[in-house]
């Protein structure tokens, strides 16, 4: 449906799920802007919409409180039925600051709060290296794990101060979506991932989107490149192979 998001995106399925459930839209110009970080204003109302929440106010003369909302902006009943609903609050000088960024530790806990998901309110250990137990967000990291919302990066740790990209929110709603709408105890991480059918050896795998594939003489390879170690090849020679590359130990 999108230009900037092709059929062998990471987030190709996340986006076209939650555009065909009206949850989200494009621009003018038929992009998406994946890339694009996402503020607070705009995570709200894919949120409700994700939830199938009503704008509607408990209280006809429910007010927010936050200056920097008026009643003229787009975005002022998501962001007064999020705040009357808890989901989200004010910052310490009382401004909801709509345009700023969402990180993805604040991205979870708006997210998990919207769904009504039963997060822990303590954990027996951290949920991941960077995120210890004591941390304010260990619960919704640890629920989001195990849901397998979430994944870790390269190095193992989850990056909470990592500012959200609108496939990335994407990504984590529409998991928790199709989660909720087939049941389902976590989400499937190889649900999308490419599937590649061999011409001869009459065989198919799937593959995360962050593996290569290389085809080497007769031999196909999926190959999972270590970008935290600077890894740069998946060949290895070892010790006692038949090397002809040249090096002193072929040479002597």
């Amino acid at each position: 449906s999108f230009a900037d998001v092709p059929e062998n995106s990471p987030h190709f399925a996340a986006v076209e799920y939650l555009k065909a459930k009206g949850v989200i839209s494009g621009y003018p110009d038929g992009t998406f802007q994946p890339d694009r970080n996402i503020n607070r204003a705009e995570s709200l109302k894919v949120l409700l919409l994700g939830t199938a929440t009503s704008l509607e106010s408990e209280s006809s003369s429910q007010k927010i409180s936050f200056p920097d909302v008026q009643s003229s902006d787009w975005f002022y009943f998501y962001v007064r039925r999020a705040n009357e609903l808890k989901i989200v609050e004010g910052n310490p000088d009382g401004k909801f600051k709509p345009e700023n960024p969402i990180n993805l530790a604040e991205s979870l806990k708006v997210i998990l709060l919207s769904f009504k998901a039963e997060v822990p309110t303590s954990v027996s250990g951290d949920p991941f290296p960077d995120v210890a137990k004591s941390a304010w967000y260990s619960g919704y990291a640890q629920y989001s794990k195990e849901k397998v919302v979430i994944e870790p990066q390269d190095d193992g740790n989850l990056h909470g101060e990592t500012q959200m990209t609108r496939a990335d929110f994407a990504e984590i709603v529409y998991r928790l979506m199709y989660i909720r709408e087939n049941k389902l105890d976590a989400f499937p991480l190889s649900t999308n991932w490419p599937t590649f059918v061999h011409p001869n050896d009459h065989y198919a795998v799937k593959y995360p989107f962050s593996w290569l594939k290389i085809q080497a003489g007769t031999h196909m390879i999926f190959w999972r490149q270590d970008l935290h170690n600077k890894q740069m090849s998946f060949a290895r020679v070892f010790p006692n192979s038949d090397c002809r590359c040249g090096c002193a130990r072929c040479a002597g």
